[in-house]
């Protein structure tokens, strides 16, 4: 390998860590901002041999942050960060495969199957 060629793929991987940590980095700054706010609401539900709590508040803008817990330990399990229209509702609908936030999104984005899969449960831990 050249030395030009090493240095366009150190680059290549340079930008392509900063367009992944910066994204990564806002929506860290959005999730802890719905931690200050007031406007939380907590569901649960009782589908199921699962038992599961959902807190979804609302954040800055149209920013919605919706944390699933399993409601025997409180464990947070999944969360997703989405747009939603201010001044309208969220409405989650459970039934006993998943809990749909968001019927507008497309491609299965605006739900959490149940239980959540493991990757769901490994980014539930990071800040």
């Amino acid at each position: 390998m050249t030395r030009s060629s090493k240095y366009l793929v150190g680059v290549a991987i340079a930008v392509a860590l900063i367009g992944t940590l910066l994204p990564y980095a806002w929506r860290v700054d959005i999730r802890s901002k719905t931690n200050q706010m007031s406007q939380c609401h907590t569901e649960q539900s009782r589908q199921g041999h699962q038992h599961y709590t959902a807190t979804y508040c609302y954040g800055p803008g149209e920013h919605v942050v919706l944390r699933l817990y399993r409601s025997s330990n409180m464990d947070l399990i999944a969360e997703r960060m989405f747009r939603y229209p201010l001044g309208e509702p969220v409405r989650l609908t459970w039934d006993q495969d998943a809990v749909v936030y968001d019927t507008a999104a497309s491609d299965g984005e605006g739900i959490i199957e149940l239980p959540p899969s493991l990757g769901d449960r490994l980014l539930a831990k990071l800040p």
